[in-house]
Parts: structure tokens; C-alpha cells; sequence
């Protein structure tokens, strides 16, 4: 039996498959570009649209300027980087990436709860990875509603975090649900914030009335402490809720991962805000935690799996602090090694409002003078206030310099082979 010579040829040469792998590159790379322009664009309006703010008002506060400072400087565009053949390890595959040199960590940028996300994935993929379903569980991926009261945004999330907290001390749930991971969400709509809340629970059978029933009732009573009117448009008179059943294969995990660990909100939603919100947003310094895990999912966090992260991450800091000649690395090193222990769970909690790492003490310059200690201990809010914006911006450029150096530095040695540049076209 002869083969016929249209089969024993290969429907493409290695040119083209060669080619084909390279016009998807470009594209995956010009994807990445664009994802990185539109952080920009939305953290610049935001910033505009909280300095078109502040001129309004009559007094001055250098706090809320320094605030639209940090969010345009993280919006440069020297300030964003784009990778090309990164490695991942797991699939073995190349990708290309895009991050930040050095993150302000505001709620209002874009850019840096983006990141925030990325964290909250990886936490919930981490607790997912070792936990075993009884016999009568299932994954179950649910979203809970309020009405929609024209209040701020952060009333509105007071109201809908108090109606969880007692949602999660009912009978009910705490006899069917087992443990899970919660997301806050909002959109802004013409009459305030339609807040509603992601869940992604192991949890045995929900009825999906007893469950609304439930619901409703907490929120009422939510409604009820603040002594704002509560009202259903429903037929039935109990809040809409969403429960659906996951299936617990690898992929059906990762779309309801992706659907709990999304943003807080859209980034064009910040445009969209009332001034007053935005003030109001950008004055708290610690802003609430809008991603949390409980129950087996929080305890499901081995002390094994938490070394392995946290260990990984000082390998990359003392290569880091060797190369540049650090004198005072072992003092540190034993500071870090002793926080492993005390550690239970990764804190996924913006740290804008922080201290700021200080790389300055291990320069190996001459020691600084006690005012510049003073400065440097201090987060950036109280530096604005004890020594003005203008130092601040001094304090802010050296430490993005330093920055600068420590991710070029991180970049590079967990993906030798990649190549990066920022988006302002300069190789980094």
C-alpha cells in the first residue's frame, strides 16, 4: 500500500510555524503595551480629576497634593514596564508582562490594584491547591446584592460589610458553608454605588430561598443601625442573589478565582465618582481590606507553603543587598528571619499608608544625620505634614531611583532570558 504524498508532507514548514509564534508574540506583547496605556490614562484622570477637586477648595492641604503627586508619578511612563519571554516555571511556557518600577499601592491607581488582584489570586490559588471536599460538598460561587441607597461609596460598603458579618454568624451558614474567600465590588450608577459582594464557598446544600432569606434580613438590619429606610423592589420582597455550583476541575476553579479576585471596580468607575467620594476616599489612610479568606480557606494556609513564599523573597533580597556591598544585610536578614515564624497568613492589604522600605540604611554611605532618620521613618503622609510636600518629592525621586534598582535587579534574576524595557522605550 503506497502513502499518498499530500500526507507525508506537513501541512506547515518550520518558517511558518516559526513566523505564526512570532506574529503572536507581537500581538501578546502589543497587548500588554496597551493594558499598560490604559493604567496610565485612568491614573492620570484620576489624579486630575482630585486636583480639579482640591482647587475648590479654599484651604490648602499638601496631604490630599502629595496624593495626586504619588498617583501621576506611578502613571509615568518611565514608570511602567513591558517583559518579553518571562518563564513560567509551572507550564514551562514563555509570556510576555507588564508591571510597575515602583508602585504608590493608592486605592485610586489603577495599576496598583491591579497588582492588589493579582495577589488576592494567587492567596486564593494557594489555599485552593491543598484543600479536599467532603463527600456532600461542592464549590459554589455566590454574589450577594443591597439596595441601592444614594449614599458614598464608603457608606455604602459600611452598610454591605455589616450585613456579611452577620450573614456569616448565621446558623444557616455556618452549618452549610464550610470556608471560602469574599471580594467587595461596586459600579457607579445614576442614583449612588450598586455594591455587591463575590464569595467563592465549599459548602454543602444551599436552599436558594432560605439562603435570600437570610440575606435580607441581615441587610435590613444593616440598613436599619445606620437608620436609613430599607425597601425591596422585588416581588417577593427578599434581595436578589446568585448561586451557582463550580465545577471543581482545574479550569472551572480558575474563571470563579478570576470572577472573586477582581478589581474592586472598573477603572473608568473612578472617572465617574462625585468629588466629594473622591476626597473622601483619598483622605483615609488605611483603606478597607476588599478581599479576605475565612473559614478552612484561611486555615488551609500551611506554615510550610508560607516559608516557601516568604524564603524565596529573601533569597532575592540578599542577592540583591550582597551585589551592592551592604554592610549592615546580617542585622536585617535576622529581623526577616524572625518575622517567618510569626507569620500565619500572606496580608494582601494595600501599604500605601505604611512605612516605606527603607534601602537608604543599607547603602553603606556615612550615617544620616537624625533628621533624615526622622524623614525616612515616617509614612509619606505624616512626612508631608512634618516637613512638607516639597521634601516629600525629594524623599520620593531617591527612593524610586533605589527602586528602580532593586526590580531591575528582581526582574532579572527570576527571568534571566527575558528582556525588558520601560514604556517610554528605554531597555531596562
Amino acid at each position: 500500500m503506497q502513502i499518498s504524498t499530500d500526507q507525508t508532507k506537513p501541512k506547515f514548514s518550520l518558517i511558518e510555524l516559526q513566523k505564526n509564534a512570532e506574529r503572536q508574540n507581537a500581538l501578546a506583547i502589543a497587548k500588554r503595551e496597551d493594558v499598560a496605556q490604559s493604567r496610565i490614562s485612568f491614573g492620570t484622570s484620576s489624579a486630575l480629576a482630585l486636583q480639579n477637586a482640591l482647587k475648590k477648595r479654599s484651604k490648602k492641604n499638601e496631604v490630599l497634593e502629595g496624593y495626586c503627586y504619588k498617583l501621576l508619578q506611578c502613571a509615568e511612563r518611565s514608570n511602567h514596564w513591558i517583559g518579553e519571554d518571562l518563564f513560567n516555571s509551572e507550564t514551562g511556557e514563555l509570556y510576555p508582562a507588564n508591571g510597575v518600577v515602583k508602585a504608590c499601592g493608592l486605592k485610586l491607581c489603577p495599576s496598583c490594584v491591579a497588582m492588589a488582584s493579582k495577589r488576592s489570586r494567587k492567596e486564593l490559588t494557594l489555599s485552593l491547591k491543598n484543600l479536599k471536599l467532603l463527600s456532600n460538598e461542592s464549590y459554589i460561587s455566590i454574589t450577594k446584592t443591597m439596595p441601592n441607597p444614594n449614599l458614598s461609596v464608603l457608606k455604602s460598603r459600611k452598610i454591605i460589610y455589616r450585613a456579611e458579618t452577620l450573614m456569616r454568624k448565621r446558623d444557616y451558614v455556618i452549618n452549610h458553608i464550610r470556608g471560602g474567600a469574599k471580594s467587595e465590588e461596586f459600579t457607579v450608577t445614576k442614583i449612588g454605588y450598586h455594591y455587591h459582594i463575590h464569595s467563592l464557598c465549599v459548602a454543602s446544600f444551599l436552599s436558594y430561598e432560605r439562603f435570600r432569606k437570610e440575606w435580607t434580613d441581615c441587610v435590613r438590619i444593616a440598613f436599619e443601625e445606620e437608620n436609613i429606610p430599607f425597601e425591596v423592589n422585588t416581588k417577593d420582597g427578599l434581595l436578589m442573589v446568585r448561586i451557582d455550583k463550580v465545577n471543581s476541575s482545574k479550569n472551572g476553579l480558575k474563571g470563579a478565582v478570576q470572577e472573586v479576585c477582581k478589581y474592586i471596580t472598573k477603572s473608568d468607575s473612578w472617572e465617574k465618582i462625585p468629588e466629594k467620594d473622591l476626597m473622601e476616599i483619598a483622605s483615609i489612610e488605611r483603606f478597607p481590606r476588599m478581599f479576605e479568606l475565612f473559614g478552612c480557606f484561611r486555615l488551609n494556609r500551611t506554615e510550610n507553603e508560607i516559608l516557601n513564599f516568604q524564603q524565596s523573597y529573601l533569597t532575592y533580597l540578599i542577592k540583591f543587598l550582597l551585589i551592592n556591598n551592604v554592610l549592615q544585610v546580617l542585622e536585617y536578614l535576622i529581623e526577616e528571619i524572625e518575622k517567618l515564624g510569626q507569620n500565619t497568613i500572606l496580608d494582601t492589604k494595600q501599604i500605601s499608608d505604611g512605612k516605606i522600605f527603607d534601602f537608604a540604611k543599607f547603602s553603606g554611605n556615612s550615617p544620616p544625620d537624625e533628621k533624615e532618620k526622622r524623614q525616612r521613618q515616617l509614612n509619606w503622609r505624616r512626612h508631608i505634614e512634618n516637613f512638607g510636600l516639597e521634601s516629600y518629592k525629594v524623599r520620593h525621586l531617591n527612593e524610586t531611583e533605589l527602586m528602580s534598582e532593586y526590580r531591575r535587579f528582581v526582574l532579572k534574576a527570576k527571568h534571566p532570558y527575558a528582556t525588558f524595557w520601560t514604556l517610554d522605550g528605554v531597555a531596562y
